[in-house]
């Protein structure tokens, strides 16, 4: 993010808000960044139990059959 200095207020209350402002914006970005890494490892994980070499393993009940 790109801050023009020559438009930035001159009352430090105004400044201040600005800041905290710009804190609380970053906090929750952070937040959802987070909730997203989250949810590509839950994808993964998904993915890996539905696609992954224990998907593709037989029951008994499978295993039986190839015998009779």
């Amino acid at each position: 993010m790109s801050i023009n200095l020559a438009t930035l207020p001159d009352d430090v209350e105004t400044l201040q808000n600005l800041v905290r402002s710009l804190a609380a914006e970053r906090t929750s970005l952070s937040e959802a960044q987070a909730e997203i890494e989250r949810l590509h490892l839950i994808i993964k994980k998904l993915q890996r139990s539905q696609f992954g070499r224990r998907a593709e393993q037989l029951d008994d009940d499978q295993l039986q059959l190839g015998f009779k």
